[in-house]
C-alpha cells in the first residue's frame, strides 16, 4: 500500500505531487548525506593526518570563494528563466539559457587563464601556512582543483534550471551521489596508496564533479534538449537583464562570504593547521545537530 503510493507520487507530475516528492527526496538526501559525511571525515583524517587535513580544508575553502565570481549570474538566470517559462515565451527561455551558459564559460575561462598566469608567483605553502616541503604538491593540487572547479562552474547550470523548475531535490540527489562517490574513492585510495594529499585532492575533485557532468549531458540530451545552449540564441540584451537582477544577490553572497567563508584561512595563520582541523570537524558535527 505504502509502496504503491510512493510509486504514484514518483510518476504523478501535478504540482502537489511534485512538492511532496521533492520534500521526501530532500529529506532522504539530507539524512544520507550526513551519514556519508560522518564516514568520510574520519577516513580522510586518519589517512592524511591532522595537519594535511587542515591544509586540504583551507585550500578548498579558498577555491570555494571563486563560486561567487559569477556575479549573481546563476540567481539572475533562475529568476528570468522561471519568468519566461511562466509566460510560455520559449524563445526568451532559449535566449536566457544560452546567454547565461556562454557567460559562465567566459567567466570560468577567464578565471582559469588568470590563475595560470599568476600561479607561478603564488606559493601555496605560504598562503596556507603549511610546511614549505609541501609547496610543489600544493601548487599542482591548487591548479587541478581550480580546473575542476571551473568545469563545475559551467555544468552546474543544470542545477540552476532544475531549481527554477521547482525540482530542487534533483540537484540534491546529484550532490549526494558526488559525496557517495567521494567516500568510495577515498576509501580505495587509503587501501591502495600511502598517505598523499595530492591523491586525495584529485580523487575528491573528480568524484564531486563526475555525477554533475553526467547529469549535464543527460539532461540536455533529454529534458532540456529544447533549450540546449546555442550561440545563435546568445543575446546581448539579455546579459543586462540577467546581471541587473543577479547583482543584487551577489551583494548578499559577498557579505555571506566574508562572514562565513574566511574562518579556515584566519585560523590557519593565527592558530595553525591543527586547529583548522579541530574547528572544521566540530563545525561539521554542529551542522548535523542543527
Amino acid at each position: 500500500m505504502i509502496l504503491n503510493k510512493f510509486r504514484s507520487l514518483l510518476k504523478n507530475d501535478n504540482r502537489n505531487s511534485k512538492y511532496k516528492r521533492n520534500v521526501i527526496l530532500l529529506a532522504l538526501c539530507q539524512v544520507l548525506g550526513i551519514i556519508v559525511s560522518l564516514l568520510l571525515v574520519p577516513i580522510t583524517l586518519n589517512y592524511l593526518g591532522v595537519k594535511e587535513y587542515g591544509v586540504w580544508v583551507t585550500l578548498t575553502a579558498i577555491i570555494g570563494w571563486f563560486a561567487f565570481l559569477d556575479i549573481g549570474l546563476g540567481h539572475g538566470l533562475r529568476n528570468k528563466y522561471a519568468e519566461a517559462r511562466a509566460r510560455e515565451d520559449y524563445t526568451d527561455v532559449k535566449q536566457y539559457v544560452s546567454t547565461a551558459f556562454f557567460g559562465l564559460i567566459f567567466i570560468s575561462s577567464a578565471l582559469f587563464v588568470i590563475f595560470l598566469a599568476v600561479s607561478p608567483f603564488i606559493n601555496w605553502a605560504t598562503v596556507l601556512n603549511a610546511p614549505q616541503e609541501m609547496a610543489s604538491d600544493l601548487n599542482l593540487l591548487a591548479l587541478f582543483v581550480i580546473g575542476t572547479f571551473c568545469i563545475r562552474f559551467v555544468v552546474n547550470i543544470v542545477s540552476i534550471l532544475l531549481t527554477a523548475d521547482q525540482e530542487p531535490a534533483i540537484p540534491m540527489v546529484i550532490g549526494f551521489l558526488g559525496n557517495l562517490l567521494s567516500l568510495i574513492a577515498v576509501y580505495l585510495v587509503t587501501i591502495l596508496f600511502e598517505s598523499s594529499l595530492l591523491y586525495i585532492g584529485i580523487v575528491l575533485s573528480i568524484s564531486q564533479i563526475f555525477p554533475l557532468i553526467i547529469a549535464f549531458v543527460y539532461l540536455f540530451a533529454t529534458r532540456y534538449k529544447p533549450v540546449m545552449p546555442s550561440f545563435k540564441y546568445f543575446s546581448k540584451d539579455h546579459i543586462n537583464s540577467i546581471f541587473s537582477l543577479g547583482i543584487r544577490f551577489f551583494a548578499i553572497q559577498l557579505t555571506a562570504l566574508i562572514l562565513f567563508q574566511t574562518n579556515n584561512i584566519i585560523i590557519a595563520h593565527v592558530c595553525g593547521l591543527d586547529e583548522v582541523t579541530e574547528f572544521n570537524i566540530a563545525f561539521k558535527y554542529i551542522n548535523v545537530l542543527y
